[in-house]
């Protein structure tokens, strides 16, 4: 997600000066996703020694130290990805409302470093003698920071969407609601129609083909065309 936001920075702002700011911090994001995977894997020894400490022998680092760091180092390239294109902004040309509104989108990204810190401080209280138990808060901490990391990713693009949604769907269907919602209180003229047809009962027969014979139309047809060929005929002559 880190580095879906920096290419995302890379794409939209140009300069010499900010891909090598984008490439740095990417650099940095990469190595702490590898020296954090590799710690956990390598730090307690067997690895089965993580969440056995009872039932066989080994030995672990300094997990505190190691929860502590990852914690620390991840909330400060929060910050920095957040902070990076603030500047870029209000120096756009633009009238400062708008540019303070598109700051408030992009400073979103703020909400995930309050979540960072709230991993950091959760670490700062985990009893590694029952870290099945005492893990909860910040494992759910974990688990809310990429999920609001794609959320935040997002946002500058919605807005095309949602003007587009507020275009076109949305007023479309506020306006079929009113509609209805008319409709309910007066009836249209069809509805009328159908509703007085209901309620007069339909006094219509069909007549008797014996009393009124229907007369042999193509015959009137075949005469009737017969006579304007010969009127076309004498005109002619």
């Amino acid at each position: 997600i880190k580095l879906s936001v920096l290419h995302f920075y890379q794409a939209i702002f140009p300069g010499r000066k900010l891909v090598y700011i984008v490439y740095s911090i990417a650099v940095l994001t990469l190595a702490y996703w590898f020296g954090t995977v590799m710690t956990a894997f390598l730090i307690c020894r067997p690895f089965e020694y993580n969440w056995n400490k009872i039932t066989i022998p080994g030995h672990c680092g300094d997990l505190m130290a190691y929860y502590l760091s990852t914690g620390i180092v991840n909330l400060l390239i929060d910050i920095i990805i957040v902070g990076l294109p603030l500047p870029l902004l209000w120096s756009l040309q633009m009238p400062t409302s708008k540019k303070i509104y598109i700051i408030c989108i992009f400073s979103l990204g703020a909400l995930i470093c309050i979540i960072s810190i709230a991993r950091v401080v959760a670490i700062k209280k985990l009893n590694f003698a029952d870290v099945t138990y005492d893990i909860v808060l910040d494992n759910t901490t974990t688990a809310l920071e990429p999920t609001l990391g794609v959320i935040n990713a997002c946002l500058p693009l919605l807005k095309p969407v949602v003007s587009k949604l507020s275009g076109m769907q949305i007023s479309t269907w506020f306006k079929s609601l009113r509609s209805r919602a008319i409709s309910a209180r007066h009836p249209t003229v069809t509805e009328l129609r159908q509703q007085s047809t209901k309620e007069r009962p339909d006094k219509t027969h069909r007549l008797s083909l014996d009393l009124y014979p229907l007369a042999n139309i193509t015959i009137t047809q075949q005469t009737d065309i017969s006579f304007t060929q010969q009127s076309m005929h004498s005109v002619e002559r």
